[in-house]
């Protein structure tokens, strides 16, 4: 029937489109939290990385000694480190491989938060609580050339940069109706 056929079809496209999935290598995961580590470290495996390619810091002052050493093509990275903020850890990535995808995954979802890290250099944000699915499709994504944003934190970071019509004075720029719509679709996690 149709759906068979269709679902065929999607199978075929998502082996391909995995097979084509360049995994940058090495990889930098900053982490103070072994479970973490250890989720992550999983997710990675599961996607095609192999162990030895994955480097791991749990300070930031240990992630700023490694980007001296190596240069590294991927980074998944926390905020909240035991010797300070991760953000300065992006912006050293950032200014030593200008190219390589950052994803944050923290438990930190002040809107602050996400600006810095997004301005010092990443590429994405997902929050801790994501289930594996969600962070694991979120690196995929990402090594597609995607930009995930945590659907709870997009809807954070529209309700302050989307103003309501009459409050727009006429020489501030506004997005279209499709423009809104997309967000709308966004923040529902689409």
């Amino acid at each position: 029937n149709r759906y068979d056929r269709y679902q065929d079809h999607h199978d075929k496209v998502n082996i391909m489109t995995d097979q084509i999935l360049t995994l940058p290598v090495p990889v930098l995961i900053v982490e103070d939290e072994p479970m973490i580590q250890e989720r992550l470290k999983c997710l990675l495996i599961s996607i095609g990385y192999a162990a030895q390619d994955l480097f791991f810091a749990d300070t930031l002052s240990q992630s700023l000694t490694l980007i001296k050493k190596e240069k590294f093509e991927f980074a998944l990275v926390d905020l909240g480190l035991p010797d300070g903020n991760g953000t300065k850890l992006i912006y050293k990535f950032r200014q030593k491989n200008a190219t390589a995808p950052i994803l944050v995954i923290s438990a930190w979802s002040t809107r602050d938060a996400i600006l810095k890290a997004i301005q010092a250099g990443a590429t994405g944000y997902l929050l801790k609580e994501r289930d594996d699915f969600e962070v694991s499709m979120s690196i995929r994504h990402m090594l597609k050339g995607g930009t995930p944003i945590d659907p709870f934190l997009a809807q954070l970071i529209l309700s302050t940069v989307i103003k309501k019509p009459q409050a727009l004075d006429n020489s501030t720029e506004t997005l279209s109706s499709r423009e809104l719509e997309i967000l709308e679709y966004v923040v529902q996690g689409m």
